[in-house]
C-alpha cells in the first residue's frame, strides 16, 4: 500500500487529504488522516448526506454529515488495513520532509 498527494488541512482532528494505492490496483482518492493525543487513524471516503432540497445535512450540533463510500466491515481486516495506511501516510511525509 502507498500513499500519494498529500494536502495538509488543520481542522480539529484532522491533518490533511490523501489517495490510497491498495496492491490489488485500486485507489482510493480522499482519504484522511486524523490525530488527537496519542490516537491517529485513516478516515475512508464519504460522500454529503443531502436533504430533499440537496442541501447537506446536518447534525444538531450543525456539524455535517456524511455517509461512508467504503466500509471494512471485519475489525481485524479493519485494523490491519488501519496500521498499513498509516505507515503509507509516515512514509508520504517523511519523503517530503527537507
Amino acid at each position: 500500500m502507498n500513499a500519494s498527494d498529500w494536502r495538509p488541512h488543520q481542522a480539529n482532528t484532522l491533518r490533511g487529504f490523501f489517495s490510497l494505492h491498495l496492491a490489488s490496483g485500486l485507489v482510493l482518492h480522499g482519504c484522511t488522516l486524523h490525530e488527537s493525543g496519542q490516537s491517529r487513524w485513516i478516515g475512508l471516503p464519504g460522500t454529503p448526506q443531502l436533504d430533499a432540497d440537496g442541501r447537506q445535512r446536518c447534525d444538531v450540533a450543525g456539524k455535517k454529515l456524511w455517509s461512508p463510500v467504503v466500509a471494512i466491515p471485519d475489525q481485524e481486516v479493519r485494523q490491519r488495513f488501519r496500521l498499513e495506511a498509516l505507515a503509507a501516510v509516515d512514509r508520504l511525509l517523511a519523503e517530503s520532509r527537507p
